[in-house]
């Protein structure tokens, strides 16, 4: 039996095991629920905060 490979093919598109990509995904989750959250109780100085925070991590990725 073959062992698994860190890459795997699945129509055509490869994929990788990326666990830092999970996390940077979850951290867009958080960030957007919490903006979210800000925007909708009146927290302008904290939704600038989250929107700057966000758009950091998503420069990164």
């Amino acid at each position: 039996m073959d062992r698994p490979h860190w890459w795997s093919r699945n129509d055509g598109v490869e994929t990788m095991a990326m666990p830092q990509r999970d996390d940077t995904i979850e951290a867009i989750k958080r960030l957007d629920a919490l903006l979210e959250y800000a925007f909708m109780h009146g927290g302008e100085e904290e939704a600038a905060r989250l929107r700057e925070e966000l758009r950091k991590l998503t420069d990164e990725v």
